[in-house]
């Protein structure tokens, strides 16, 4: 997505409205760079660490967009912490889910986009702003999709509520990814937290930094 840009979608995920189409009309297509939707908007499920978490089972973008470079800087840092602390390289890694989730997944994603939206808009971009979404709703060149666009069905959230969006395209959770390793370990959990130097927020994992 950094270098090509396009449209990137997970092999369990069906298309619902084609992608022309995507952007409603009344935007500027033009000045659209990036389009991300809604994953989770409550405050009931403790896997999730932030107000709001962003989809990456579905991306759109133009190629170079700052998002990905924050995101790709992020996991790089992210994954050689986790190396330091389990005293090994990045081919003798180990991690638990947690640690997928936050270190290469949504919480690395998400920090990703509320940093480039304040910077964008130069201001801090609050997570009221994007909580309760109904309808598209554009930051600088990012356009946000209510919960609806790319996460619909889920149990958590307004998902499902047809106040909340269009469903444009819909994840089937096959969890391919979620095959841990007979050898894997889980990385001791300290009883406190530091915010780290790339973080907007903080890295949450067994291990917390």
């Amino acid at each position: 997505m950094l270098a090509d840009g396009g449209v990137y979608s997970d092999m369990d995920t069906s298309c619902m409205k084609p992608i022309d189409e995507w952007i409603p009309s009344h935007f500027d297509k033009e000045s659209i760079n990036a389009v991300v939707g809604v994953e989770y908007d409550d405050a009931t499920y403790k896997m999730f660490v932030r107000p709001v978490s962003f989809c990456q089972w579905t991306l759109m973008a133009k190629p170079g967009h700052p998002v990905f470079e924050t995101v790709v800087a992020r996991v790089i840092y992210h994954l050689e912490y986790l190396a330091r602390i389990q005293n090994t390289d990045l081919a003798g890694l180990k991690v638990g889910k947690e640690e997928v989730l936050e270190a290469t997944g949504p919480g690395a994603f998400t920090d990703a986009v509320m940093e480039n939206l304040s910077n964008t808009m130069g201001r801090k971009v609050e997570w009221s702003e994007v909580q309760g979404l109904q309808e598209p709703t554009l930051f600088g060149d990012v356009l946000i999709l209510p919960i609806n666009g790319f996460g619909s069905g889920q149990k958590h959230s307004p998902s499902g509520d047809t106040e909340y969006g269009e469903v444009l395209a819909k994840h089937h959770f096959g969890r391919s990814w979620y095959h841990r390793p007979p050898d894997a370990v889980e990385t001791p959990s300290p009883s406190t937290s530091t915010r780290t130097p790339t973080d907007g927020g903080y890295f949450r994992s067994n291990r917390r930094i």
